[in-house]
């Protein structure tokens, strides 16, 4: 996941005031320039610890990551490699389009804010999805003349992401691969084809975990033919086409975890009358 900040690594914002680029060239316009050792990416453990009662030691308990976050150390320049800072009109107009930007990601929806970068290799693109507003943009002047912004966004995942996302159609028994380094949440789409869904069992073989659905609980409700289930595991949701009826009634919660998908190919049992699935992935890179 770490990232390279350098010239000439593009990075690419998106937010809901408007799309910025940097360590690239603005037609018309300065350009964004990240300094490498300003920057940082990263995320925290969550930790507790107690002491052993009466003898030497700790009782070290399940630990846990934090989302991950991102400070930007960013310089206004008219031109790369030039020695010419930004300033006059051009300073100003780049400072209310770089703070517009982030000011709005203070309370940004899903899929409002992302930042992505280059990976070397030939990797692709990776990304912070669904980005906030973490610390408040500070602007500051240096003695050479070069304005310089600071800011922290974060995401709450603790993984970043490639920028392509691949589906993987699950019937019977059927790899489905996370090609990253980090545990990853899919989305799982539950399919009714060819009649209504009454029960269904997602299980992840290699990792023994399942999430189990039954219609005949309490206020749970078939899925009928045409309509699918959508499983968001990382924020453990189920609706109806992803935006209709809350199904959480249905999931059996003695029986089920919202599992992530384990670094490489994870064997995959989907069992159900009239059911097929579809994963979506993006794999998770530490």
């Amino acid at each position: 996941m770490i990232a390279n900040f350098s010239y000439p690594i593009v990075f690419q914002l998106t937010s809901p005031f408007m799309n910025l680029a940097f360590n690239q060239q603005i037609v018309n316009s300065g350009i964004y320039l990240l300094r490498n050792s300003g920057c940082s990416i990263g995320l925290t453990t969550r930790s507790t610890t107690d002491n052993i009662p009466q003898a030497d030691g700790s009782i070290l308990h399940h630990r846990f990551l934090t989302g991950t976050q991102m400070t930007l150390a960013i310089q206004m320049w008219e031109e790369p490699g030039d020695n010419r800072p930004a300033c006059d009109t051009i300073l100003q107009e780049m400072l209310d389009d770089l703070l517009g930007s982030f000011r709005s990601l203070l309370n940004a929806g899903d899929n409002e804010g992302r930042i992505s970068w280059d990976v070397y290799g030939g990797g692709g693109d990776r990304i912070l999805d669904d980005l906030r507003l973490l610390t408040y943009p500070t602007v500051s002047l240096d003695d050479s003349g070069v304005t310089e912004v600071t800011v922290t966004i974060d995401t709450q995942y603790p993984y970043a992401l490639d920028l392509t996302q691949v589906v993987t159609n699950v019937t019977g028994t059927t790899p489905v691969t996370n090609a990253g380094n980090a545990d990853f949440w899919p989305v799982w789409k539950v399919n009714a084809s060819g009649g209504s869904i009454t029960t269904f069992t997602l299980l992840n073989v290699t990792t023994g975990l399942q999430i189990q659905y039954d219609s005949s609980q309490p206020g749970a409700s078939a899925i009928t033919a045409g309509n699918y289930a959508e499983i968001d595991t990382f924020k453990g949701t189920i609706f109806l086409n992803g935006s209709g009826a809350d199904l959480s009634a249905g999931i059996v919660e003695l029986n089920s975890d919202d599992f992530p998908l384990v670094p490489g190919v994870n064997s995959i049992t989907l069992t159900g009358a009239n059911a097929n699935a579809d994963a979506l992935v993006n794999n998770a890179w530490a």
